[in-house]
């Protein structure tokens, strides 16, 4: 696993720029900033936390506790899930070999391959299972991949969906407060920045967070897709006897005329 570096710099920019926003807003004094925009522990109470225990009710506890997994799977990528070039490689290889030797002369790899995916592929293709049915078991894998990954950006984008809407109940809060304590010039400065941070607090979380690393999922969710499908067509290439040039062909149709270039320009 390594850093995502586009959602560290979009993180790290966007907060920056906000920040930014904020000490122009306020004439840069640094202690003003902190006082209206950051040390506002009711706005974040209502806020953040509200939105938190209402995403909980929405999702049962098995789930929830991978909340935290799956905030850091948008910060991190798997960089063998991308690595489509060595994965063609790969699956033209055991292509050749097949072509070569037969179907079976694959039983002696598959304790050498590390991906479960590709292993249970290619021990189906030794064991005679029919094409159909092959495709049927990988294909009914990656649909159970897809609905997982849904249903864990379907997390993010729920809190995303609460926030501003805490934010809004944060923002009545401050108000009912402010109009309870008119006749107090004291309490309506407190009172009014509350019913405004909160809706602030809100609208940053959903598309500073929220949105952006459910973006990053969904297109994580993608990359994995196109990796386990040209594993479905590798496989299938495979165990109909296709020529490896044949093989490698239908795989290219899947990558990036970049990718393209890299391979057939190392043949």
């Amino acid at each position: 696993m390594k850093l995502d570096l586009t959602s560290a710099i979009g993180t790290f920019l966007s907060c920056g720029l906000v920040f930014l926003g904020m000490i122009l807003a306020t004439g840069g004094d640094l202690g003003l900033v902190i006082a209206l925009f950051v040390y506002q522990p009711s706005s974040a109470a209502i806020t953040v936390r509200g939105s938190i225990a209402g995403t909980v009710m929405c999702f049962p506890m098995q789930k929830i506790s991978k909340l935290g997994s799956v905030f850091a799977a948008s910060f991190f990528e798997n960089p063998k899930i991308t690595a489509y070039k060595d994965l063609i490689e790969e699956m033209v290889e055991y292509a050749t070999e097949a072509r070569r030797n037969g179907v079976l002369a694959l039983d002696a790899r598959t304790g050498d391959i590390e991906d479960p995916f590709i292993k249970n592929g290619i021990q189906l293709a030794v064991d005679g299972t029919a094409p159909e049915q092959i495709q049927e078991i990988m294909e009914l894998e990656l649909d159970a991949l897809m609905a997982r990954h849904q249903n864990n950006q379907g997390m993010v984008l729920k809190w995303g969906e609460l926030a501003p809407a805490f934010g809004m109940i944060g923002t009545l809060v401050g108000l009912v407060a402010m109009l309870a304590n008119l006749s107090d010039p004291d309490a309506i400065g407190p009172a009014m920045a509350l019913a405004l941070i909160t809706t602030l607090y809100g609208s940053m979380l959903a598309n500073m967070v929220c949105i952006p690393l459910a973006g990053k999922l969904q297109q994580r969710t993608m990359e994995e897709v196109v990796y386990k499908q040209i594993v479905i067509s590798a496989i299938l290439a495979i165990q109909n006897g296709d020529n490896p040039r044949i093989v490698q062909k239908k795989l290219l149709t899947y990558v990036t005329q970049d990718v393209r270039d890299e391979l057939q320009s190392g043949e």
